[in-house]
């Protein structure tokens, strides 16, 4: 029924109402339409000054489209080049090597093999073959290339007996074999190094394969992903973290610290924050030295019906969101949407494939990310608090302290944003903190259990301010739970801060950014009351 809408807008003229999609940081520079046909993963080339698309077709009744070819140099028209034909098959994979391309299918012609594309003559021509390593090959799910070899995952044959197929691309255009993994099935990994980060999807797991030898590669580790769907690999540009994605409702992208093979150490993991439903599909890194502080690793996920994503991975520990595009406000289902997404072009420019309206040509703008980090306490004990709630009001995003009661947490968004922190048992509070791009404000936070210590108060207090001699921060305790204002002023009686109590017992403020001095710190309820208090700055 949706694709039928696509066209019936198409056909009509209409404008897609991809306006209606969120999006953060990313612009559409343009669209083009396969309505004869659906979309499955992308890749990109890159010839002279020209750009291209590849895009993975899923054919269609009659269609027996494999890819196309289209070029995006000017990435505002797109232009379509060459159709290279294929049987029909809803899996699509595309890798290339030099200026060839290697395409998987899984289409039941088990006769087909992979279909190798010489793209040496673009914008002219681009003659095509099947390869079946002598009926060896029938169909294959993924594929990666690294160093001169391709890996062929998921391969229908007895050799691999669906892990990975080894072959050697000294002449690509006709390869051979050089080896195979076959211990279990691989769903898709990423090579480097004679070291294959192997997704073993039904396993639930992933391993890291030395394959130096590729006629015998011998298993080094394996590590179970927080989801046990484990779909596809990508390393970080220094190779110390491995990012995984789990392909299943409502899993997350997971980063690994891999620098010890031995000793794999999980980090920290990534959910679209609106995700209803959705599926992290196919993550990459791409590393942007144009972005400065930390590393300049980035994380582009094509995230099926939440779009394309893209996560500051500076701080491999502490995953931020700073960008997504919605392809198609009009997907519903979890596999649906965004199948694919390629970052590594000259221009910039992404390209994406959707499912069922085609390809995408957006333009990112990457940003550092804002990051709060710290430890959660128990004001009367002094003990780490464990699985308190960290929410970043503005998005909505939550995170929970660990064992030892520390957190790691941060917002695209910059300048002074509201935090709660919450715990059952614990009097909640409501803060603002100062959000800096590429900063990390660490921040020790104390929880007061409930019926205790400071959060009793005789009958004449209705506030309570401590310490009012301060270093960055200050309290505020409320007795009655009610939305109220709260200012400080200077001595000269210029308001430096403004801030809503939001209906919350306990607030911590964050003014560290005050200069050194006296101020006055003034409450006003809903009953029109004030109350005021002078406070020192160290």
């Amino acid at each position: 029924m949706k694709k039928i809408l696509v066209i019936a807008f198409l056909l009509l003229g209409f404008q897609m109402p991809f306006g209606l999609a969120q999006n953060n940081n990313i612009i559409l520079k343009s669209f083009l339409p396969f309505t004869n046909s659906g979309t499955a993963n992308i890749w990109g080339f890159v010839k002279g000054a020209n750009e291209y698309a590849l895009v993975g077709l899923t054919g269609g009744t009659g269609n027996n489209a494999a890819c196309a070819i289209v070029d995006i140099t000017t990435a505002t028209n797109p232009v379509l080049k060459f159709t290279i034909p294929g049987p029909n098959s809803i899996w699509r994979e595309i890798r290339t090597w030099g200026n060839y391309a290697y395409i998987t299918t899984e289409a039941s012609d088990n006769t087909f093999g992979i279909t190798i594309a010489n793209l040496s003559y673009l914008p002219d021509s681009v003659p095509t073959k099947q390869f079946t390593l002598g009926g060896v090959i029938s169909n294959v799910h993924a594929l990666h290339i690294d160093a001169g070899f391709l890996y062929l995952y998921g391969a229908n044959n007895n050799l691999s007996n669906g892990g990975a197929l080894i072959l050697d691309l000294t002449d690509p255009w006709n390869p051979t074999y050089a080896g195979a993994y076959n211990t279990r099935y691989i769903h898709d990994g990423i090579v480097k190094n004679n070291k294959l980060y192997a997704g073993e999807i039904f396993s639930g797991q992933f391993s890291i394969i030395d394959v130096t030898n590729k006629m015998s590669p011998v298993v080094i580790n394996t590590q179970q992903t927080p989801f046990q769907f484990t779909h596809n690999t990508w390393l970080s540009s220094n190779g110390n973290i491995l990012y995984i994605t789990d392909e299943i409702t409502d899993a997350t992208v997971a980063a690994y610290d891999i620098s010890d093979n031995s000793n794999i150490k999980f980090l920290d993991s990534y959910k679209r924050t609106f995700s209803n439903g959705a599926i992290p599909h196919n993550t990459y890194v791409l590393n942007n030295p144009s972005v400065t502080g930390f590393n300049s690793d980035f994380v582009l996920t094509s995230y099926y019906n939440e779009g394309v994503t893209i996560v500051d991975a500076a701080r491999p520990a502490n995953l931020v969101e700073v960008g997504n595009y919605d392809t198609n406000n009009l997907s519903g289902s979890s596999y649906d949407g965004t199948w694919g997404v390629y970052g590594f072009l000259p221009s910039g420019n992404l390209i994406l494939s959707d499912m069922t309206l085609g390809l995408f040509v957006v333009k990112p703008t990457y940003k550092r990310a804002a990051y709060l980090e710290g430890t959660i306490l128990d004001a009367s004990t002094g003990l780490p608090i464990p699985n308190a709630s960290i929410e970043i009001i503005s998005n909505s995003k939550i995170k929970f302290s660990g064992l030892d009661g520390t957190f790691k947490t941060g917002t695209v968004d910059t300048g002074m944003i509201n935090v709660s922190i919450a715990k059952t048992g614990y009097r909640t509070v409501s803060t603002t903190f100062n959000f800096t791009a590429g900063v990390v404000n660490n921040q020790t936070i104390n929880l007061y259990p409930d019926g205790t210590g400071v959060n009793d108060f005789n009958n004449n207090s209705q506030w309570k301010v401590y310490p009012t001699t301060f270093d960055a921060s200050i309290n505020i305790q409320l007795k009655d739970k009610e939305n109220g204002n709260i200012s400080i002023t200077d001595v000269s009686g210029c308001q430096v801060f403004q801030a809503k109590s939001n209906g919350a017992a306990l607030q911590q403020l964050d003014l560290s950014n005050l200069a050194a001095g006296m101020y006055v710190i003034k409450y006003s309820n809903q009953s029109n009351q004030t109350f005021q208090q002078k406070i020192f700055k160290k």
